[in-house]
This record gives C-alpha cells, structure tokens and sequence, in this order.
C-alpha cells in the first residue's frame, strides 16, 4: 500500500492529504480506503466518506454479509435518521426512545444490521433510566454525512424571507449544520449549478441596518464552503473579499490605509484557515509583497503560520519579508512565523543567528535569542548570547529576562540556575529578584535543584517582600511541604507590614486546600486582625480551601456593607460572588458600586469582578446595557463591550441587549459619538454571532414590553412558543398546542368552563354534553385524545408574569388524574405535573424541548 500511495501522490495530491488529514479520524479514514483498493485520491471530504462507507460493508461481510439491496436500504434509512436527529437537537448522543421512534420501530430488521455492522453503538445508559442504553453514530462526522446525503437541495439550509424572517428557513446560522453543509457541497452527486447557487445566495445575502451582522455570517459561511467546492466560480473573488475586511486596502481617494472595525477583521482573518487554502495563501503572500504598510505586512505573515505549513509559496513571502522590512521588529517576526511553516528552515535560522550577534538592539537580540531557542534548545550561538547578556548587560531587567529564557530553553540548566539564585539574593532591584525567584518557581515543579534553591533561599529573610515571593512559589512547586506553610503563616501574623500580612494570607489560599491548620490559621485571623485589607484577604482564601465556610461569607458580607473603604468593597463582593455564585450582596454591592463610584480604576475592576461572579445575572445586564448607552468615559464603555461577551449566555437576554442598543447604531451616532457606536457595534456583533435570524431580527424591529430580557413576554407567551415549534416542521404537524392563560379563572378550584371555552376558541370541537366540572373536563380530553390523530399538548400559564399567585392545590390534584401531555408554568413546582418556572432560563426553549421529548416518546 506505502509504495502505491507514495507514487499516486504529487505535490497537489500531498497538499490534499494534509488537507484532509486535518481531522485525525479522517487520516485513519484515508488510510483505510487505500487498503481496500481505493487508488484515486478523493476530492472532497464526502467524497472521503463514501467510500469509507462502502470499505465498511467490504471489511465486516464475513461476519455480517449484505446484499446490495440491504446496503441501499440501510444507508438509506441512516440518511433519514441522521438528518432526524440533528434537526431534533440530537448530536452524538441518542436517547433510546428517539432510536426506537425513528429507526427501530419503523426498521426493525435495519436497525439490527446498523448495529450489527457497527454504524449505530449502545454507548451507555440513560442518566435518568439506567434501564434504557443510548445510542451514537460510528462516529458524529458519520451522522452528519449522512445527513448530508439526505438533503436533496440548498434550500433546506437558506430559505430567505426578507419581510418575515419567522416563515423563513435559516439553518446556514445554527452551528449545528455547518459540517453538514460542507459534506453537501462535497457530495458528487449534486449539480454544479447547485452548488453554485448556494454559494451566490450566502455572499449575496440582503444587507441592511440589522442583516448587516448576517451579511457578514452567510458571507464567511460560503467561504468555508468554497473549500470542498473546488472549482466554484466565485472562489478567488471571495477570498479576495475576506482578505480586505480582514487587513484593509488602499483607499486611492484618501491616498491612505483603509480598516475595517475589528469585529469584522478579526473574523475575516479567522475564516481564512477554514477557506481554501491555496487561494488564502495567495492572497496573503501577495499582500505582503506588495503592502507598503509594514504592520499589516506583518499580520499578514502572522496569519500565514496557521495555513501556510510547507508551502513553498508562503516560504519564499516570509524570506522576502526578512530581506525587504526596514523594521527589525518584523523581521524578527518573520522568521518566527517562517520556522513555524518550515521548520529547520536555514533562511531562519541564519537570520536568528545574525541577529543575536547583533549588538545595537539588545531586546531584538534576546527575542531573536528566545526563538532560535525554541528551534534548537542546544544552539550553541543561543546559549552563548544570553550568557554573555547575563553577565555583562548593565540593564537588570535585561539580566533576568536572558536567565528566564535560558531557564525556559533548558529548564535543567545549571548555569541559568545559578544565575537566578545569584539574583534572588544579591541585585538591588526588589522586583527584579521577585521576578528571578518566580522564575525558578514556575520552571521548577518536582525539580529537586530548584526546589533545594528555594529552600536555601529561607535562610535570607532580611526582605519580607523577598520571603513572602519564596514561600509563594515554593509552595506552588510543593503544596505539602511545611516550609512554605510555615512562612505564610508567620508573616501573616508577625509582618510589621501589613500588606506583606494580606499577601501572606491570600497566598494561604492557593497551598492550603482542605488543610485545617490552614482553616484555623485563616479564620484566626479573619476575627483578630484590625486591618480590613488582610480580613479580605483571609476571608477570600478561607472561602476557597473551605468551599461554604460561614466565617468566609459573614466577613466578607460584613466588609461590602460597612467598610467605607471602596477597593475593599468591590474586593470583598468579588470574592463573595466567587465562593458562593449568584450571592445577591455581592451582586447588589457591585452593581451599586458600579451606578456611583467616581474612581475610574475601581469602576474598571468593578465591572470585571461582576462578570466573573455574575455571568447571565441580569441585573449586572442591566447595568452593563446601562453603561454604554449613558457613560460618557471612552474606558468605562470599551470596558462595557469587552465585559458582555463574557456575561451574556441566554437567547432571550441577547434578544434584549439587541433592542436597547440598537438605537445606538445610527448615522448620527457614528457622527457625533464613534466610541458609543464602536463598543455598540461590539455587543451587537457578539449577539449576532449566536443568535438565530429570526430572533435578532424580532429582536431588532419588535423590542420586548417586559423590563428584562430573560421575562418572557406574557401577552405572546402562546405564540412565541408555536413560532418555535412551526421552526420543527415533523413535530408542528403531529400536535395541537392549547395554551391556556388562567388570570381570568373566577373558581381557581374549578375552572373547568373556562378552560373549556378557551380550547373551543384554540379550535378544539364541541362537546354535546356539559362541561361544568373538572369531572367534565376530563372526559372532554379522553375523548379528543382518542378521536384525533395528532397529540395534544395542553400548558397552563398566567398572564399576570410576578403578579401570579400560582394555581389552586385543589386545581392542581384534579388535573394531575388527566392523560396526556399537561403542564404548567409555576413557581410552586408540584411532584403530580411537569411544571416550568416562569423565571428559569430559556422557559419557551425549555417547554419545547419537553414537547419534542414528550411527543417522540409516545
């Protein structure tokens, strides 16, 4: 087989290998095929897996022999499945009752062979059924491939309605399908015409103010996409396009370098290695060629280490940026990124080589020093340079950054070893021997001679800044040695500096997990110290060696509501939220802290602190959402921007943030206020990037009445979940959803009339007999789940949203004893009911997901 392949392959065809190749599933795949007889080099990757499909059948026919018949029939049967599953939300993982409903019912005789032949695996049990096993494809890229086979045109992904985006099909925006899409495009058997329309439609995708965001999605999907279609006519022309959003051009007018904002840049520049290679390649290795901007010259050499690996194209670009660049920067750049895509290339390695013999720029000689290093750990040239550099550079920071990059080159190296010691305890800088002392500690985990250094290193106390840095890595390196804990400790209780006692207890926190000396030690301090910085320090590691300790959380509660001290405050909030998540003190101190502090730093570290303990909180939403629509400070909105790509975690609350920042999109806003627009822009394109169309578009052009985003809005409650089920077409056509809004029930014991009525209006038939009672009601319902063929789904809500009471007990016991698919929207959660809470995250999400389950088990 080696020689065949070796001899079926030029440079194209080893281009195509390592192209393929790039999913290490689909290298074992290759390999396979060749070994049963498969001689020409597949095209695409669908084209990959066909025939791996068919190697299967060839491998396992002894065992489990089919007929060609049987092989039509099975993969057909898959293909329907497959496809099934992934619009159900199902990936990887296949519960048992979603297999039997789909495939084992309707084949049983396929679904044998499936499992037989290893295309469908048992790979566990069901979590809440020990007694039911769930299920996988061979592989998750199989399930898709199928998939892919069963879609008959492109349609299926894209059925743009500009004007009601909800009658709409926009699966080319759900992550879901996006490998799918790529095997379709890569499928043989689909017209070129077809392929190319698809193509057309993405890159031609109606912009305006709102569909800007998508404009950009569907664009960067066809540029995927264009990588398993190799001849699309329109694939130079898209590449050219990512590569301008993503470095810009030359604007003839304005005779200067025109950007794009960065959102759009950094994505383009990120598509690139997902498109087709060859072409990227180009356009990048033109770009730097002819680009009269040194940085963009060097971005563009940047993004050629992804995709440029052993093109001799992208080769020859780097040494020409070496040769050409007048700065030495990007030079020095270029040579990392050239040894990146060629390594042991000798152009690199020379020119790393004479610039470390360079004398004028002695940080460009250690950065050149630190990348050659990296080629060749034994260069002699390296270690000679950052020898040299250590022992006659009179610039400290130069001394240890050469010691650090030979500790790093060589962790075991005696020399540099020694250097470091030397430095902890004999330079005047204090940093400089606290950076010298952090570099053996992070070099030196289970390395006896670092660890031997730091022990010596106890022995020099004159500097409690020194020590407290020693016992701090020393402990990192060796959690259970004494001598760390031992010196924490002291210096927390006996510095005459008190912030050398708050390091020492903040660091008791990292080395002391479970240790309950440690816990002793730090709730001693917590009720002895006068000094409220080292109370939060010791509350804060408390909180973290001692998950829930009640000392922990009453300090720090007590420190965010009496101490007039702002730091302290935001600190204490911060490490509150971190040890108990969600903590309403601490939520409601920062965000307090956040509406009234003067103090840029403490409202800039406010901000951070209520992300990391307070992600999909919606007050630190509102706030957020408050502070780039109001803050007239550049920072506090960049600040803002950066911090809701972090936060911001539910559908419904992007819905949100989309309609109150909206406004802040317009022409006159870019005009007078760029920074408001900018950071705007930022949160808006995050937003786009996980919303589905239809809801950023509902989001944009029908702004919620409800105050937050995360409220479902009562009035359309019913439609808002029909909308989300018509986006299923099999499940809308198997039931009839009844929601009934019980504010206006007169008897909540028994509002058997009213429910009555209101499923008459939700189109249910009449009853020839009375329906007063609950009694009533319930032969009502037996009746119309018998007569009809489709399932009812009856879901009880109040309109009223907080003003709710919930639902009567007499109420709620009645219609426990009802067949069928019953809940209720409530907080007060009943064992006898599927009930919802009307405040829990993704409640319609939530609801529709059990009608999926609840209707495919039946």
């Amino acid at each position: 087989m080696g020689g065949d392949l070796r001899a079926a392959l030029d440079e194209p065809g080893k281009e195509r290998i390592k192209d393929l190749a790039r999913n290490p599933l689909r290298l074992f795949l290759l390999c396979l095929t060749w070994e049963f007889g498969q001689q020409k080099l597949p095209d695409t990757k669908a084209e990959l897996y066909e025939v791996f499909v068919a190697a299967l059948y060839d491998f396992k026919k002894q065992a489990f022999p089919t007929t060609a018949a049987q092989r039509t029939n099975l993969n057909a049967a898959l293909r329907k499945f497959a496809r099934t599953a992934i619009e159900a939300g199902y990936k990887s993982i296949l519960p048992d009752w979603f297999v039997s409903k789909h495939l084992e019912q309707p084949h049983p005789e396929l679904f044998e062979k499936a499992i037989d032949l290893g295309w469908l695996n048992r790979v566990g049990v069901d979590a809440e059924n020990p007694l039911k096993s769930v299920y996988a494809f061979y592989h998750s890229s199989f399930q898709e491939y199928f998939a892919a086979c069963e879609i008959e045109d492109w349609h299926f992904f894209l059925n743009h309605v500009p004007q009601n985006p909800q009658q709409g099909i926009y699966r080319i925006f759900e992550r879901q399908w996006k490998e799918v899409m790529l095997l379709w495009m890569g499928r043989k058997d689909v017209d070129r015409e077809e392929k190319e329309a698809f193509i057309k439609a993405l890159v031609e995708f109606e912009q305006g103010t709102e569909r800007e965001f998508y404009g950009y999605r569907a664009y960067f999907l066809a540029a995927i996409l264009i990588d398993e279609f190799k001849d699309c006519s329109l694939a130079d022309a898209i590449v050219a396009q990512i590569v301008q959003w993503g470095f810009g051009y030359f604007n003839i007018e304005k005779q200067e370098w025109q950007t794009f904002s960065y959102p759009i840049a950094e994505a383009s520049k990120a598509i690139l290695p997902e498109s087709d290679r060859t072409i990227a390649i180009a356009a990048l290795t033109k770009l730097i060629r002819t680009s009269e901007a040194e940085d963009i010259r060097w971005q563009a050499a940047y993004s050629l280490e992804e995709i440029g690996k052993g093109n001799p194209d992208a080769i020859a670009a780097l040494i020409n940026l070496i040769h050409t660049s007048e700065n030495e920067y990007i030079q020095l750049q270029a040579a990392n990124s050239l040894w990146k895509i060629d390594e042991g290339n000798p152009e690199a390695i020379a020119y790393l080589t004479e610039l470390i013999r360079t004398p004028e720029n002695v940080d460009i000689r250690l950065q050149a020093a630190e990348y050659l290093g990296k080629i060749d750990k034994s260069n002699s040239d390296v270690i000679a340079t950052l020898t040299e550099l250590i022992r006659t550079c009179k610039n400290e920071d130069i001394r240890w950054k050469a010691a650090d990059t030979l500790v790093r080159i060589d962790q075991k190296n005696l020399d540099a070893i020694a250097y470091l010691t030397e430095f902890s305890r004999t330079l005047e800088n204090g940093d400089i021997r606290c950076l010298a002392v952090g570099s053996l500690g992070e070099t030196g985990k289970e390395d006896p001679e670092k660890i031997a250094t730091l022990i010596q290193l106890f022995g020099t106390p004159e500097n409690e800044f020194i020590l407290w840095q020693i016992a701090e890595h020393f402990g990192r390196i060796d959690k259970s040695n004494p001598d760390a804990s031992v010196a924490l400790t002291q210096l927390s209780f006996n510095s005459d500096k008190e912030f050398i006692q708050a390091l020492a207890a903040g660091n008791l926190g990292r080395i002391g997990k479970g240790n309950p000396d440690m816990i002793a030690t730090l709730t001693e301090l917590i009720r002895t110290s006068g000094n409220l910085s080292i109370r939060w320090q010791a509350a804060h590691s408390l909180g973290k060696i001692d998950e829930g300790n009640p000392d922990a959380i009453a300090t720090l509660t007590e420190l965010i509501r009496t101490s007039g001290n702002l730091n302290i405050r935001r600190q204490a909030a911060h490490s509150l939220g971190k040890i108990d998540e969600g903590n309403p003190d601490a939520i409601a101190a920062l965000t307090e802290l956040i509406r009234t502090s003067g103090n840029k730093y403490i409202l800039e570290q406010t901000v951070d602190s209520l992300v990391e303990t307070s992600k999909g909180n919606p007050d630190a939403i509102a706030i957020l959402t408050e502070l780039i629509c109001t803050s007239e400070k550049e920072d506090i909105l960049s600040q803002a921007a950066h911090t809701f790509n972090k936060i911001l975690t539910e559908t419904q609350q992007m819905a949100g943030v989309v309609t109150a920042l909206k406004n802040c999109l317009s022409h006159e806003t870019y005009e007078n206020d760029f920074d408001r627009y900018n950071n705007s822009y930022k949160v808006i394109w995050h937003c786009a990037q996980n919303l589905p169309y239809p809801t950023f578009y509902h989001a944009w052009h029908n702004p919620p009445t409800t105050p937050h985003p995360e409220v479902p809005d009562w009035q359309t409650f019913p439609q808002d979940i029909a909308r989300e089920i018509n986006n299923q077409a099999e499940l809308s056509n198997q039931i009839q959803l009844l929601c009934i809004d019980s504010k206006n029930f007169i008897n909540p014991d028994n509002p058997a009339a009213k429910i009555y009525t209101e499923m008459l209006k939700q189109g249910c038939p009449k009853s020839e007999d009375a329906t007063k009672t609950m009694a009533d009601l319930q032969t009502y319902w037996d009746l119309l789940l018998m007569d009809s063929e489709k399932s009812f789904i009856l879901v009880f809500y109040n309109s009223r949203g907080e003003e709710a009471t919930g639902f009567s007990e007499i109420f709620v016991n009645d219609l426990s004893k009802f067949d069928g698919h019953i809940a209720i929207v409530s907080e007060n959660n009943p064992d006898s009911l599927t009930a919802f809470s009307p405040s829990q995250s993704d409640l319609i999400g939530a609801i529709v997901r059990w009608i999926c389950q609840v209707v495919w088990e039946s």
